[in-house]
């Protein structure tokens, strides 16, 4: 149902975006490391970005998602979205779309819905996302 027509309509008619045709691409993340969060904008190759947030609660003053003013601070924000249970963030993505978070590691989940450019796009990044995963299992058995 993330991926349908029906969500895909919401976004479109909230930001003003035609997405109808675009593809989507769902990526889950259940842990954070310390070099996670850095202000950024996400790729060009995005339209829109959602992210729902998974954690039962949230203390820690890392890991909460700051919508920035610019490049320079994490601390010149608009709004600052803790990564509680249920908790859906959404923006358009474009080149003063700057976002990002206080370091912090550990369990934080989140599923993310991306709408792309193209379908291309989302192979890249499946073979991205599964080089990576395999090197981190590696990783992590090498360390155990």
């Amino acid at each position: 149902e993330m991926q349908g027509p029906e969500m895909a309509s919401a976004f479109a008619e909230k930001f003003g975006a035609e997405i109808a045709a675009k593809p989507t691409m769902v990526t889950v993340r259940g842990w954070c490391r310390p070099t996670d969060g850095k202000i950024h904008t996400d790729s060009k190759d995005k339209v829109i970005t959602v992210l729902l947030y998974l954690n039962e609660d949230w203390s820690d003053d890392g890991g909460r998602l700051r919508l920035l003013k610019g490049p320079e601070s994490l601390d010149d924000y608009v709004a600052e979205v803790p990564p509680v249970a249920g908790t859906i963030v959404a923006f358009r993505c474009t080149p003063d779309a700057w976002h990002g978070h206080n370091s912090f590691s550990g369990q934080r989940r989140t599923i993310q819905l991306n709408w792309v450019s193209g379908q291309m796009y989302v192979r890249r990044e499946k073979i991205r996302h599964s080089v990576s995963a395999f090197f981190k299992q590696f990783k992590r058995a090498k360390a155990a």
